[in-house]
Parts: structure tokens; sequence; C-alpha cells
């Protein structure tokens, strides 16, 4: 599976189901409600879609996309 294929089918694939604190301080806070206002994008999406991006760039092409029914995937962890 090429790496964007496994990018879009990890992000979409299963629910979302955990939530994750995320720390940033004044000045990250105010950088990043300005980029929320420009872009017309929420907070929360800005942070998803650069922080998805740059993992998936980083190490994606490490971490294999469990397929279901994938024969060659393990069963157990």
């Amino acid at each position: 599976m090429d790496s964007n294929k496994a990018a879009r089918f990890r992000a979409t694939s299963n629910k979302k189901t955990e939530t994750y604190p995320f720390r940033y301080n004044v000045e990250q806070r105010r950088l990043l409600h300005f980029a929320s206002e420009v872009s017309g994008q929420s907070m929360q999406s800005i942070i998803e879609d650069h922080l998805w991006e740059d993992l998936e760039e980083l190490y994606g092409h490490s971490v294999p996309v469990k397929v279901p029914n994938n024969p060659h995937e393990p069963t157990s962890a």
C-alpha cells in the first residue's frame, strides 16, 4: 500500500475513540487561534491535520496498516 493510500486508510478506517490532552503555552494558543481564524478551520482540525501529516511523513512507512482480514497481519499484539 503506498504511503498516501496508507495515510488515508489509517485516518478514516476507525472511529475516533480516545482523547489526549494537548498542552500549549499562551503564545502557542494565540498562534493556533490566529491560524483557526485565518483558515476557517477549528483549532482541533488544525492540530489533527498537521500532527497526523507530520507523523505519517516521518514514521508512517514503519507502521504497517492493519487491513481487516489481512492474512499477513499477526493476530496477537
